[in-house]
């Protein structure tokens, strides 16, 4: 079985979590502070608004006057992807990705998982540790996880676009 963890916005969602005036409120991270800047990730928020990355600043403005522009802070970016790895490996060892997206192998961890979560069912198994991660990653780290399941992981990863 295979887990998909995406973080939609991931940069985006990082400011917010650290942030709290920015939570529940549009946020782009562009290039830099200038009006042309190009904004390479936004928060659920500013796409509600139809803000997407590829515009630039001054217009994304204009469209949603309470949009946040923030500038690119790598750190925090590189800590919140390795808070995120360090929960998907309490799942089992194969797990990597890019920041904002983890994949995770669970074939072999049945017999690991049986006991805690009550079934032998795979299936049922990564469904299980989906909400522990899931609850885990929105409680502790704050921020907004969707993850799909399936013995595939073209189709985890879908699913977890889809969520």
């Amino acid at each position: 079985m295979f887990l998909h963890l995406h973080i939609p916005g991931f940069h985006a969602a990082v400011h917010q979590a650290i942030d709290p005036t920015l939570r529940g409120r549009p946020v782009a991270v562009a290039v830099d502070a200038g009006d042309q800047a190009a904004l390479f990730d936004v928060s659920a928020e500013a796409r509600t608004a139809g803000i997407w990355p590829g515009f630039r600043a001054a217009p994304a403005r204009h469209r949603c006057p309470g949009l946040r522009v923030v500038t690119p802070r790598p750190e925090l970016y590189h800590r919140a992807h390795r808070a995120l790895l360090a929960e998907a490996v309490s799942a089992t060892p194969r797990a990597g990705g890019r920041p904002g997206a983890i994949d995770l192998d669970l074939g072999g961890t049945e017999v690991l998982w049986r006991h805690a979560c009550g079934s032998a069912d795979a299936g049922l198994q990564a469904v299980w540790w989906a909400e522990r991660l899931r609850d885990r990653i929105r409680g502790d780290l704050r921020l907004p996880a969707a993850l799909g399941v399936s013995s595939r992981l073209r189709i985890a990863r879908l699913a977890a676009f889809a969520a």
